[in-house]
C-alpha cells in the first residue's frame, strides 16, 4: 500500500523506493542501470483514479536512506548494493491496474508479485485507512 500510495503521489524516490526494469526472465536477475520514471507508466483516469500499464517486470527496493542518497552517487553501485532479500518483483497480471489515493486497487487480480512483498501478503488485510 505503501508503494502505491506514493505512486498515486508521485513521489517514490521521496519516499524511499528505486523501480528498476528487469531485463531477463532468468535468474540471477539483470537489471536496467538506471532507475523507471514511472511517471511513463501512469494515466490519470479522474480526480479519484489512476492507471497504471507497463509490460515489464519491475525490481522496488524500499530504503529510504539509500534512495535519497543514489542521486548524487554512481548509481549503478548504489542500486547493487541495495539488491537483496528485501527486493521485491512486481508486474501486471492483467493489462492495467486502477489505483486509488488510498493505494488500493480495483481488481484484486492487478499485480503479480514476488520477493520481500510476496512473504508479507498479510498486509494486504490491512484497513485502507491505516498509515
Amino acid at each position: 500500500m505503501h508503494y502505491l500510495r506514493s505512486l498515486y503521489k508521485n513521489n517514490l524516490r521521496q519516499e524511499g523506493f528505486i523501480t528498476l526494469e528487469i531485463k531477463n526472465n532468468n535468474q540471477p536477475l539483470q537489471l536496467a542501470p538506471n532507475p523507471v520514471n514511472m511517471e511513463q507508466y501512469i494515466n490519470t483516469v479522474d480526480s479519484n483514479f489512476i492507471q497504471l500499464k507497463f509490460k515489464t517486470r519491475l525490481y522496488i527496493v524500499f530504503d529510504k536512506e539509500n534512495t535519497l542518497k543514489a542521486d548524487s552517487q554512481d548509481q549503478n553501485g548504489t542500486i547493487t548494493k541495495m539488491m537483496g532479500k528485501d527486493g521485491s518483483i512486481m508486474r501486471l497480471f492483467l493489462d492495467n491496474a486502477i489505483i486509488d489515493s488510498k493505494g488500493s486497487y480495483v481488481d484484486y487480480r492487478s499485480f503479480f508479485i514476488q520477493g520481500f512483498w510476496g512473504g508479507k501478503r498479510i498486509g494486504d488485510q490491512l484497513p485502507f485507512e491505516y498509515n
